[in-house]
């Protein structure tokens, strides 16, 4: 049985980072992907973090500040920057042509650069591999593979699997915390904790689920497992270890570089980031409305555990509300809300495991994902940051009204650039290569 399910693990983990691969752009759209790939490839052919390449960038959309010893370092997190120098150091490619990005070269080799930017899709695997693992576990092998195919090709998930930015990290490792807390290992789940920080520090909200791992062992007389809290020395680690990265950087281990970029809740921010016509999960996502339900389902299996994953996910949602950008910038789908998918998926296997023992159950599954395949498939279809470019600026749509409208939201001008889509507009380089007769 062991073995049987391991086999099936791995069956999970090709499936998905063949198919991830093989959509991925491996392409850098916006400035927050060129800043950190180009701090990456710093960090692994300069041996240090300054970026003074990209001073024209910071000069046009701000991506950063000088440091106290006058170089320019970008204001984003470590995790892709050490996970991006990690593969392009293992790329199985010689050198050969430099990688250019609108005429700046960023690294050495161009094969190894794509090979580097396989990051995400490298994450966005592991992630779904954990989520079945789980859910397999707590349910049956048809419930797992349900809810893997669900979240990861008919949801969001699927996009932000496809680029290069660091919310797939967090949630990988933010579902890897919850996976060995739910298992009862501390240290590891500590440990996954910590290195979520260093891809986003709002991973530290995931603290309680953390915390559970403490929880009694099943049976009569069995206790908090308080000999464990010690384990809490890893996530500290990781604090630290983003210190220190934003030490190297500023001078000070709270500098991350941000300028005038705050909190300030905001109902208008939680209206966004939750039913927004540009942002929200029931346009992107909407199988996770099932995460509702299904919190109620398995909180009569693992109440703890559905405590964590509520109590996170809902502070989450609450943070993200409150930044001053709750949109994340000129992006696609509910980028900053990524992080917590796995999270919310493992709620959504109860509420599948529930409703999906008859026709009724399965159609309206079904239509919840045949429309968020769908969503994903339009950012599949056409660069949507393209599309954005075409038609937002002076004299065209304001950007406010993609977020804030629905007749001239992001989702309805992507879809209305796809009339005139030709097979060469697919915004994955292997797809397009497959097809032939396309520009490079």
């Amino acid at each position: 049985m062991a073995k049987g399910r391991m086999l099936s693990g791995i069956v999970c983990f090709l499936a998905f980072a063949v198919f991830y691969t093989l959509t991925a752009r491996t392409e850098l759209q916006v400035s927050d992907e060129v800043a950190t790939f180009a701090t990456g490839m710093s960090l692994v052919t300069q041996n240090d973090l300054a970026i003074d390449e990209l001073q024209w960038l910071q000069d046009a959309v701000g991506i950063g500040k000088r440091g106290p010893d006058g170089h320019l370092y970008a204001k984003y997190f470590p995790g892709n920057v050490i996970g991006s120098a990690i593969l392009y150091q293992l790329a199985p490619f010689p050198v050969g042509d430099p990688f250019f990005w609108n005429g700046k070269e960023i690294a050495p080799s161009l094969a190894r650069a794509r090979f580097a930017m396989l990051l995400d899709p490298l994450f966005g695997a592991l992630a779904m591999t954990l989520l079945w693992l789980w859910t397999e576990r707590a349910h049956s092998a048809r419930v797992a593979w349900t809810v893997v195919v669900a979240l990861g090709v008919g949801s969001d998930w699927w996009y932000q699997s496809r680029g290069f930015m660091s919310e797939v990290g967090a949630g990988m490792f933010l579902v890897a915390c919850a996976y060995l807390a739910y298992s009862r290992r501390p240290y590891l789940s500590a440990l996954a904790l910590g290195l979520a920080v260093l891809f986003r520090p709002t991973s530290l909200l995931g603290m309680p689920i953390w915390f559970v791992s403490l929880r009694p062992d099943d049976g009569p007389g069995r206790g908090w497992r308080w000999r464990d809290l010690g384990s809490v020395g890893l996530v500290v680690a990781g604090v630290i270890g983003l210190g220190v990265y934003n030490w190297l950087r500023y001078g000070a281990p709270t500098d991350f570089g941000y300028v005038n970029e705050t909190f300030n809740w905001s109902w208008l921010g939680l209206w966004g980031v939750l039913l927004s016509p540009a942002r929200s999960p029931l346009v992107y996502a909407p199988v996770l409305a099932l995460a509702i339900p299904g919190a109620w389902w398995y909180s009569r299996q693992e109440r703890w555990v559905t405590l964590a994953l509520v109590t996170t996910s809902v502070a989450h949602i609450l943070t993200i509300g409150s930044w001053h950008s709750w949109a994340g910038g000129w992006t696609w789908g509910m980028r900053l809300l990524t992080p917590i998918v796995p999270l919310l998926a493992v709620l959504c296997a109860a509420a599948l495991a529930r409703i999906t023992k008859d026709w009724r159950g399965w159609a309206l599954v079904s239509v919840l994902c045949v429309w968020g395949f769908g969503a994903a498939a339009m950012g599949l279809a056409r660069d949507p940051i393209r599309t954005l470019n075409e038609r937002v600026g002076p004299d065209k749509v304001p950007f406010d009204d993609t977020l804030y409208t629905l007749e001239r939201s992001q989702f309805v001008l992507q879809y209305q650039s796809l009339q005139t889509w030709t097979p060469c507009d697919v915004d994955a380089r292997l797809l397009r290569g497959l097809i032939g007769a396309c520009a490079p």
